[in-house]
């Protein structure tokens, strides 16, 4: 599954200023969307509410812009939130966190490590639910590296993702 259909898949507003993000890249992570993903997201804004304003129609008309010159005025015309980024890179944490626990493999070092991976990316937030081997803690690593250790961490992500998908939506109506 591609970056874009993991975020179309988590249900939360897309912006264009989430697109943006998502095409230069942020944080530890380099860009997730093409050029082609910036148009796909472009005709199913028009297809399903038609342009917003007359500066969206006319930056999406002109075939000459590429992706990369079209996001940042695009991205102006997204509802302003008094978090701005990090509101949006919270859609691509729940967006990107959402498909990898789908392919996460059974083992549980492998599928704990890409866990540790991914958090650390995105350097470790506070809200993280993830739990690394001796971060914090004095897990040993033949406790920490077993299936019944990868259950329980999976379950709290699990959960994270439902608290972030139902938080994401909330400030999303509150800002109209």
């Amino acid at each position: 599954m591609s970056p874009f259909d993991c975020l179309i898949r988590a249900g939360v507003p897309i912006t264009w200023d989430t697109i943006r993000l998502g095409f230069e890249g942020f944080e530890g992570l380099p860009s997730t969307l093409s050029g082609s993903d910036v148009a796909q997201f472009a005709i199913q804004r028009i297809e399903a509410q038609g342009p917003v304003n007359d500066a969206e129609v006319e930056l999406l008309s002109v075939s000459s812009k590429t992706p990369d010159r079209m996001l940042g005025p695009l991205a102006k015309l997204a509802t302003v939130d008094t978090d701005g980024t990090d509101n949006e890179v919270r859609k691509w944490r729940l967006a990107l966190l959402g498909c990898l626990i789908d392919t996460l493999p059974d083992d549980p070092v492998d599928s704990l490590t890409e866990l540790t991976d991914f958090w650390a990316s995105f350097g470790y937030p506070t809200d993280s639910p993830h739990v690394v081997q001796g971060r914090g803690n004095r897990i040993s690593p033949t406790d920490y590296y077993t299936p019944a250790m990868r259950d329980s961490v999976l379950e709290a992500h699990r959960r994270w993702l439902n608290h972030e998908t139902k938080a994401l939506r909330a400030r999303a109506d509150r800002l109209g």
